[in-house]
C-alpha cells in the first residue's frame, strides 16, 4: 500500500475523458441501465437480473463492510492507515476506503459479465481493472481497497450462481444436485459423503 502511494498517485486522473470513463464504470446506475437495455433488446429477464442485480448486491456489500472495517481514505492521513473508531458516526461510510465501492460494483459487474460473455472476459477485466486503478491513482484508495474489492465481488457473484444453482436444484431431482455439488468439492474426498446428504436436505 505505501509503494503505491507513493509511486502510482496521479491527482489529475480524472481531468480526461479517458480517466473519467474508467471511474464511471463503478458507477451503479450505468449498470441498472445496461440491466434494462438487455431487458429491452432480449426479453431475458435472469441475464437483465443478472447485469443489475450483481453490481447492486456488491454496492451494498462495499457499503456493509465499511461500516464493519473503518479504514478511512489515505487521502485524508496522508497515506497512513487510520481506523475510524466504532463510536464516530457508527452508521456513516463518508470518507471510508475500505474497500472500495467503485471497484466493487465495476468487479461485480465485469465477473458476472465473464460469466456471460466469457469471450470478452479481458474487455470486462480491463474494464474493471481500469476502474480500480484510476481509484489509487487518485489517493481515494489503498491498492489493498480495490485489491479486497475485487476478490470480493468474486465471491459474491460465485454465492450468488451457486444460491440460483441450489434454487434450480429444489426442482429437479437429488441425483442432479448430488452430482453438481460433488464436482463443486473436486476431489476433496472428505467431503464427498456430506455432498449426499445435500439433496435429502434441499427435498424437505
Amino acid at each position: 500500500d505505501h509503494y503505491a502511494w507513493l509511486h502510482l498517485g496521479k491527482p489529475g486522473v480524472y481531468d480526461k475523458d479517458f480517466g473519467r470513463m474508467l471511474r464511471i464504470v463503478g458507477y451503479l446506475p450505468l449498470w441498472i441501465l445496461m440491466a434494462v437495455a438487455v431487458w429491452l433488446h432480449t426479453s431475458d429477464r435472469r441475464t437483465a437480473l443478472l447485469i443489475g442485480g450483481m453490481p447492486a448486491l456488491g454496492g451494498l456489500a462495499a457499503e456493509v463492510a465499511k461500516i464493519l472495517l473503518r479504514r478511512e481514505r489515505p487521502k485524508l492521513h496522508d497515506g497512513a492507515y487510520y481506523f475510524r473508531p466504532f463510536n464516530d458516526h457508527f452508521w456513516s461510510t463518508r470518507d471510508i476506503g475500505l474497500p472500495s465501492s467503485h471497484a466493487f460494483v465495476a468487479f461485480s459487474g465485469a465477473w458476472i459479465l465473464c460469466r456471460l460473455y466469457p469471450r470478452a472476459w479481458p474487455v470486462w477485466i480491463g474494464l474493471a481493472a481500469g476502474c480500480a486503478l484510476t481509484r489509487v491513482q487518485a489517493q481515494a484508495h489503498f491498492l489493498s481497497d480495490v485489491t479486497m474489492a475485487a476478490v470480493a465481488a468474486y465471491v459474491l457473484q460465485t454465492l450468488g450462481l451457486l444460491v440460483e444453482q441450489l434454487a434450480d436444484a429444489r426442482r429437479l431431482t437429488p441425483f442432479y444436485w448430488a452430482e453438481a455439488a460433488d464436482t463443486l468439492v473436486g476431489g476433496i474426498d472428505p467431503l464427498r459423503p456430506l455432498v449426499l446428504l445435500v439433496p435429502a436436505a434441499l427435498m424437505l
